[in-house]
């Protein structure tokens, strides 16, 4: 399947790098929260609500923009 056929599109927009790099930026953090969760709960929830913020900000800038 070549990059930008039907499985690759998300509302009629083709996904870009920068996508991407959010989706492993929001991955590499939240695994920072787990291996955090262990010495301090509380900063680690709070770091994962906004790492997660973060991310919900992201996805509504790319669908209105």
């Amino acid at each position: 399947m070549r990059y930008g056929e039907k499985s690759m599109v998300m509302n009629g927009k083709l996904l870009r790098p920068s996508d991407h790099m959010m989706v492993g930026a929001t991955a590499c953090m939240l695994f920072i929260c787990y291996k955090m969760a262990a010495y301090s709960p509380v900063y680690a929830l709070l770091l994962s609500w906004f790492h997660m913020k973060l991310f919900d900000v992201y996805a509504v800038w790319r669908r209105n923009g």
